[in-house]
């Protein structure tokens, strides 16, 4: 993972990044974290990679009955038609921004058409923000490898408040990942070698960029307006739970039953003496004076702690989606918690208040890079200027019971209140046309037909 210290973005560009050094490191830790690459992971200590269930099942109810549309003229189905494709990698965006706090969508023209690219915290360098602590200037790292070389891109994005925005390149040559290294021009990289070393923009709705990120308080430092990490106040219980299933595998392993025998027992041969065949993990060899009493075989057979330990395991991933806002039964077991259905409910209510924050994110982050491809259209002349309607819709994933939910509209449909294509509809979330297709043909045995 390549994170250049702050230090070198800031010499390179004369510019000061509003970011501390304690808060790059954090967001290293928890990209690490992701990639079960975090300093408590060893050979011994695998690792149970619970930040990805983490962020998979924050992405999965924060998307859950996501509508995404624009329309209105044809810079509004130009301007769909870039969104769509933006939201088929939103699962991976939106688990990105999960993880390291924070996420940037960049609409790019290549030439031919608007595609958007997107950009995690740990290449996001913040410049300024404007009052409402809405991210409008920064600088973002891009980075490739040609053979034993490494090329570093700056792409520095500086918006004012009057409209107007400059967007400068700056690229660099390094023999390693983590160091910025030499300057050279765009045309030495192959890869970068026909974009714009500078380009300013003039009447501009917003910065040519949106930023998203998870609305939490920033514990890390409390003056930035930088997201943390939806695991960010569980990284000990997460080294804890890491740890403590090892020690659930040893115990397993430490309680194998095994045979000591004495020397004498095992066969002799010209190397030394061998186990019985098929017997290596059953036997082990000790030396005894023959004259001991207790010569012969011993089993070792000790009873094994897994209900005491699996106990404190699940206790840890209690507190782990506590902190994590999860609702309970998430990571922990379900039925340990079936009998207190009110602090259930209350977890409930709180995943649900903190998965609402993050759509929320997304819509005000959505509305910010609908404004940044429609000033695209304008700059390159892609489509007339028109007016045109927004909508951002999300789902509750969270509060819903999948099988209360079906059982209740199975009575309304039994009773004719809903009808068979919009039942059909709701249970395989598909559009009524292909509903239809999963309808079973009416029988005619009793309608008139021929038997």
């Amino acid at each position: 993972m390549c994170m250049i210290n702050k230090s070198e973005i800031e010499k390179a560009t004369g510019i000061r990044i509003a970011m501390s050094g304690e808060m790059r490191d954090r967001i290293r830790l928890w990209r690490n974290m992701l990639c079960n690459e975090q300093s408590w992971v060893s050979n011994r200590v695998r690792g149970l990679r619970l930040p990805v269930k983490i962020v998979d099942e924050f992405a999965r109810l924060t998307l859950f009955g996501a509508s995404i549309s624009v329309s209105g003229s044809q810079r509004g189905a130009y301007i769909d038609q870039v969104l769509q494709q933006t939201m088929t990698d939103a699962k991976k965006w939106v688990r990105l921004m999960c993880a390291t706090g924070g996420v940037v969508l960049r609409p790019v023209y290549d030439g031919h058409q608007i595609r958007v690219n997107y950009i995690t915290a740990d290449k996001i360098y913040p410049i300024s923000y404007d009052d409402d602590g809405r991210l409008i200037s920064a600088v973002f790292l891009d980075t490739y490898r040609n053979g034993d070389r490494f090329y570093h891109k700056l792409e520095i994005h500086e918006f004012h408040p009057d409209g107007t925005g400059r967007i400068r390149n700056q690229v660099f040559q390094s023999p390693s990942v983590d160091m910025l290294g030499d300057p050279c021009s765009l045309r030495q990289t192959g890869l970068w070698a026909d974009l714009e070393p500078e380009r300013s923009y003039m009447d501009l709705g917003g910065p040519l960029f949106a930023y998203m990120c998870i609305p939490a308080i920033n514990t890390v430092d409390p003056d930035s307006p930088m997201g943390m990490s939806v695991y960010a106040e569980a990284v000990d219980l997460i080294r804890d739970a890491d740890q403590h299933w090892e020690k659930i595998k040893w115990e397993f392993e430490a309680t194998q039953t095994a045979i000591d025998a004495p020397a004498d027992f095992l066969k002799p041969t010209p190397s030394g003496l061998i186990l019985p065949d098929t017997a290596n993990r059953l036997y082990r060899r000790y030396n005894a004076d023959p004259s001991d009493a207790q010569l012969g075989l011993q089993i070792f057979s000790p009873q094994i702690r897994d209900t005491s330990l699996f106990h404190g395991l699940d206790g840890i991933f209690k507190r782990i989606e506590f902190n994590c806002n999860l609702a309970y039964g998430m990571l922990s077991d379900p039925q340990s918690v079936e009998k207190t259905a009110e602090e259930v409910r209350a977890s409930r209510q709180r995943c649900y208040s903190a998965i609402s924050d993050i759509q929320g994110s997304i819509r005000a982050g959505l509305r910010q890079l609908t404004c940044a491809i429609n000033d695209c259209c304008a700059v390159y002349q892609l489509t007339p200027q028109g007016r045109y309607h927004e909508c951002y819709e999300f789902g509750d994933g969270v509060m819903e019971d999948p099988d209360k939910e079906f059982a209740r509209r199975m009575q309304m449909h039994t009773a004719g209140l809903l009808s068979d294509t919009k039942f059909i509809a709701w249970y395989f979330d598909c559009d009524e046309a292909k509903a239809a297709e999963y309808k079973a043909a009416a029988s005619t045995l009793f309608a008139g037909g021929d038997i």
